[in-house]
Formats: structure tokens, C-alpha cells, sequence
């Protein structure tokens, strides 16, 4: 065979193990179901999986997360897993109706139902009628002084928000305070 031969062959199989990456799209639709890292949208009847990045993909609103019943619009590329499987890798998902149940301009402070309480926070029931979980921030203040959350009981939660990284974006309660 002669070198050019050989140089072609070469370069042919080096091709073949070059990752799949393909460039960006496009696609518009509703998100079906969520997962950790990832969600399926259908596209006018069809299911496609998307996975997310914790730290490449960006949202807009940067407080939001896709949400099943969501009507988003996705920028996405095909990238080869380490399996190598072909996924399709989110880059920016973007909000264009938001579902029943998502979340995407909550304000501190915010008056809550205490639905559930732990060592880490409490999940209280918002006047939407959505639950949060509200992490306790370091130092959290608990008013009055020496009170202990209870389920059932009314709080006013002042908090902030994490939504910097991550596939969920985070309520750090500040103060909790008993209300009457």
C-alpha cells in the first residue's frame, strides 16, 4: 500500500474515534417529566431526553428549573456519554409558559404553613399552594426566641436564593418567625 494509502486509511479510522459532538439546536416544546439532571420534552408527540449540566447550562430566568407542564424552548447539543451513548446536552433552557406548579419569582420574605420540619429546614405550603423546602441558612434566627417549628403552625420565612449551579435551585431560610 502506498503512503498516501495508508495516510487516508489512517485518518479515516482516527475519524471514527473522534467523539460525537454534533452543533447546537433548537427545539421548542413540553416538559413531560423530570428527573436528577435531566427531563423529557415532547416535541409535537415526540419524547426526547435532555440532560442537564450542573455546571454548563444556563437558564433563563436563572431562578427557575424545568418543571413538568412547563412550556420551554431548549439550545441543545449532541454529545457522546461516557458510555457511548448519544445524549442531548442542554445548554440553555429558557422559559416560555410556566406550568402549574413552577416556581420562578418567589420573594422574602414569604408566609408559609409548616408542612414538615428537620435537623436541615422545613418544607412549608406557600399561599400557591406549592410546597418548598427552606434549607436553614447558618445562623438562622427563630422568633421568638427558643421557639422550635411545628408542623401546622404559620411562619413567616425570610430567605435567599441559590440558583448560581446546580439542577435545583435553593431557599436558604434567614429567619423563621412564628406568626399567631
Amino acid at each position: 500500500m502506498k503512503t498516501s494509502g495508508k495516510f487516508a486509511l489512517a485518518a479515516l479510522i482516527a475519524v471514527m474515534f473522534i467523539p460525537v459532538s454534533g452543533r447546537a439546536d433548537e427545539v421548542a416544546g413540553k416538559v413531560a417529566d423530570t428527573s436528577f439532571g435531566a427531563f423529557m420534552l415532547d416535541d409535537a408527540g415526540t419524547l426526547k431526553q435532555f440532560n442537564l449540566s450542573a455546571r454548563n447550562t444556563v437558564y433563563e430566568p436563572t431562578t427557575w428549573r424545568p418543571t413538568a407542564g412547563d412550556e420551554i424552548q431548549v439550545t441543545y447539543t449532541p454529545i457522546q456519554n461516557r458510555r457511548g451513548a448519544t445524549v442531548l446536552a442542554v445548554d440553555t433552557a429558557m422559559l416560555v409558559k410556566a406550568g402549574p406548579h413552577t416556581l420562578t419569582d418567589l420573594a422574602s420574605p414569604i408566609e408559609v404553613e409548616i408542612t414538615e420540619t428537620g435537623r436541615s429546614g422545613i418544607r412549608g405550603k406557600i399561599p400557591s399552594g406549592q410546597i418548598v423546602r427552606f434549607a436553614y441558612d447558618r445562623g438562622v434566627q427563630r422568633l421568638p426566641a427558643g421557639w422550635v417549628p411545628v408542623v401546622g403552625e404559620k411562619v413567616r420565612v425570610t430567605f435567599r436564593l441559590d440558583a448560581d449551579r446546580g439542577f435545583t435551585v435553593g431557599y436558604w431560610a434567614q429567619s423563621l418567625e412564628k406568626l399567631p
